[in-house]
């Protein structure tokens, strides 16, 4: 893994007036196959950032970065997962949500 963009993301751990939260990786960079273009997906156990924290996080960075709130798409999972059972249907194994908690390297 790319250890100054490891070192941005463990800096992002301390930005001022979010509170207690955990950070990781997903996507290439999770998997270990990132290259010097790839996207940084970002994974936030949080309730809900601002548009100016997103932006912050955002600025931190000289590539594309997607941010990805765990706890609101947990909330989405667990509203379809309702959803499915209700029409009789099977549960989606791999959904966003699953995948990415499957996938996820959490920093420490």
């Amino acid at each position: 893994m790319d250890k100054d963009v490891l070192r941005q993301v463990r800096k992002l751990k301390a930005l001022p007036g979010i509170g207690e939260y955990k950070i990781g990786f997903t996507g290439s960079y999770a998997r270990g196959t990132e290259t010097e273009e790839s996207g940084i997906d970002i994974v936030i156990d949080i309730n809900m950032l601002s548009l100016e924290q997103l932006e912050l996080i955002r600025s931190k960075f000289n590539r594309e970065i997607d941010i990805i709130q765990l706890k609101l798409l947990a909330e989405e999972d667990k509203e379809l997962d309702e959803f499915t059972l209700e029409e009789g249907l099977p549960l989606n194994e791999n959904s966003a949500y699953k995948s990415i908690c499957r996938e996820v390297i959490w920093i420490d």
